[in-house]
């Protein structure tokens, strides 16, 4: 986009011959590598589009689509990794409680999250046509949270109440160490704080029924890029920060020491993202490289989510499943010939204890 803009103004409408072009691509890289590019729009866009009267696409560009395509898909689904299906593993199923107040409850659970992605690694991206197969990576996660009970809420009648019941959350989490082999990585711990809104208690006649807003906030991700290929045109990967917000509806029912749990969920992730560039250019192939800075990066899921607790006196040990859909390509993936579909949906899984007092 800025050498397009470049290019137009210099030659005002005349044709621009593909030596001209590489030229001006070739400059404007060197101009730039002398110190970091900060205050671009959006990831997408440091790709740019494609180059006038130049019919084949530079391993940069094409490199740069494909790394741009993980990191987006890796952002919007990471988030699931931490928050799973209900914010509370357990809770709203916490078995008898001890009338303690205020009532609090402490769990551990692990989480399981099927990730779909370009794999850049194995991908030829400098063939004709380009060709990035798909991957998946399995990443686990071990949480451990507490919550405790501010205010139980209203009764209406007998059968109607714990209305506008909250609580406040607080969780701690991470992942294993990754193999060298996989692209995706991440360091750190994952922190979060929320609350819970309680519409409904449980009782014989009705479920209980409740909202949660947790905000995370994660340590640093990073994700392999193409330079692994070989390839003296490559980027070298991303760097970003990431902080989720996650909202969960859930509604639950007892019969004797069994509960079952459906809900929905939205996660709302942003991220500034850090991309390297390397190339070989000038008159003696010097090695250069250009660094994008606090590129913005935002992304959502909806998920849909279900569970079974048994429940044991002030003890609970639940699975759940959840299911979220993907989301559309960015601009340009579908030219790379990928048997990465962005759209495909991804399964979690959650399994964990509570207690409850």
């Amino acid at each position: 986009m800025i050498l397009q803009a470049i290019t137009s103004r210099v030659f005002k409408g005349k044709r621009i011959g593909r030596k001209t072009t590489v030229f001006v691509v070739v400059f404007a890289t060197v101009f730039a590598a002398s110190s970091e590019l900060r205050g671009q729009s959006s990831l997408v866009d440091i790709c740019g589009p494609p180059i006038p009267n130049f019919s084949g696409f530079f391993p940069t560009r094409q490199g740069c689509i494909a790394l741009s395509q993980a990191i987006t898909s890796a952002q919007s689904v990471i988030g699931l990794v931490y928050s799973g299906g209900s914010a509370n593993l357990g809770y709203a199923t916490g078995g008898l409680g001890l009338g303690i107040t205020p009532r609090v409850s402490f769990g551990v659970r692990m989480n399981a999250v099927r990730i779909p992605l370009p794999d850049l690694i194995n991908g030829q991206l400098l063939n004709s046509p380009v060709s990035v197969p798909g991957s998946t990576v399995l990443l686990p996660s071990a949480i451990i949270d507490g919550s405790v009970s501010l205010l139980e809420g209203v009764n209406l009648s007998p059968g109607v109440g714990g209305i506008g019941g909250l609580s406040l959350i607080g969780t701690i989490g991470g992942v294993p160490p990754l193999s060298d082999s996989d692209a995706l990585s991440q360091k750190g711990l994952v922190w979060g704080t929320g609350a819970r809104v309680r519409f409904l208690r449980e009782s014989f006649n009705t479920p209980a029924i409740s909202l949660t807003v947790i905000r995370r906030t994660l340590g640093e991700i990073s994700y392999s890029g193409t330079c692994q290929l070989g390839i003296p045109e490559c980027w070298e990967g991303a760097r970003f920060d990431f902080t989720n917000w996650s909202g969960r509806i859930t509604a639950n029912k007892s019969l004797a020491n069994f509960s079952g749990l459906i809900g929905l969920g939205y996660d709302r992730n942003t991220s500034a993202v850090n991309v390297t560039e390397r190339l070989l250019s000038g008159p003696d192939m010097q090695t250069l490289t250009v660094t994008f800075t606090d590129l913005p990066l935002k992304s959502s899921r909806w998920t849909a989510f279900g569970g079974l607790s048994f429940n044991i006196l002030v003890v609970s040990v639940t699975g759940e499943a959840g299911w979220s859909p993907g989301r559309s390509a960015i601009p340009g993936f579908e030219n790379l010939n990928s048997s990465f579909d962005p759209k495909r949906g991804t399964f979690f899984g959650s399994l964990g204890a509570r207690v409850a007092l």
